[in-house]
């Protein structure tokens, strides 16, 4: 409790410091799985990524994308959206230094989290040390305090992504409630932000959390609205397709078949157009079509 006490106190007195110390792009490298793209483009964690760049790979993505990594939500949409599409150069830094990698089409194992100040850093570090130990009380109270921390400063990307990860670990300790607490106030955070990535994020948690719990038609309401926001994106293609599938899933459990094999259906053609070489894409709407 003490330590707690001091942390709240530290993390307030480091408002400003959370925003004028840490970088207003990238995010870092966590981890990365073992065989997998992110290994092979010897991607190491602690690496900062800052941008990406997709060249154009005719038919299906006759033109060339690219973009900056500014949160952790534009990380998650590049792995999603581009990654199956082609080969994708990510510009970042090491040591201070800038690198290139060269990720491969296909699952890229990578585990990233925002550039933090000091300060936050320890908060974040503590919180998921508590939840790697099982230990969801203090694990979610620290990372709330970081998300309340974040948001207070201005740093609206980070409070939305931190809440949802909050959400997230109540998620696997099936505390259901505390879950779907935890990502309405990362939705609220994400709605006021008025980014449509994050949003589309969220929601498909909340319409994942629901389905564990035999909750279908509130379910399907959330894949619904993960879709409207994932529309609102430029080249939302995949995400779209992903949000399709699970809606699907859905459908199947209300019985609804007609309904689940449309969706089924339209998610593996938007899947066989946009990512046509990347098989592990179109196993699942396959899988539940059959």
């Amino acid at each position: 409790l003490v330590a707690d006490l001091v942390l709240v106190l530290t993390t307030a007195a480091s408002h400003t410091a959370f925003i004028q110390d840490r970088d207003a792009r990238g995010v870092v490298v966590e981890e990365v799985a073992a065989g997998s793209a992110g290994e092979k483009a010897q991607i190491r964690p602690g690496d900062v990524l800052l941008a990406w760049e997709r060249q154009a790979t005719p038919p299906a993505n006759p033109e060339k994308a690219e973009g900056t990594i500014e949160s952790a939500f534009d990380w998650m949409w590049v792995a999603m959206e581009q990654g199956p599409r082609g080969p994708v150069k990510v510009l970042g830094q090491r040591d201070r230094n800038a690198i290139t990698f060269e990720l491969s089409v296909g699952t890229w194992g990578i585990q990233i989290r925002p550039r933090f100040d000091e300060h936050a850093l320890r908060t974040y570090n503590e919180g998921r040390t508590a939840l790697r130990a099982k230990d969801f009380e203090r694990g979610a109270r620290l990372w709330g305090m970081l998300a309340g921390s974040a948001g207070t400063a201005g740093d609206t990307p980070t409070a939305a992504w931190v809440q949802m990860r909050v959400g997230d670990s109540w998620a696997e300790a099936r505390r259901w409630p505390e879950a779907l607490t935890a990502y309405d106030s990362a939705r609220g955070i994400a709605e006021r932000w008025t980014n449509a990535i994050a949003q589309g994020f969220i929601w498909e948690s909340i319409g994942s959390t629901l389905r564990r719990q035999n909750r279908f038609q509130e379910a399907e309401k959330a894949h619904q609205s993960a879709i409207a926001s994932r529309q609102l994106t430029p080249d939302e293609g995949l995400s779209v397709a992903s949000s399709l599938n699970n809606l699907g899933v859905v459908m199947r459990n209300l019985g609804a078949l007609a309904a689940a094999e449309a969706h089924y259906k339209r998610a593996l053609a938007i899947r066989e157009r946009l990512a046509p070489g990347s098989i592990e894409l179109v196993v699942n709407p396959l899988t539940n079509l059959g």
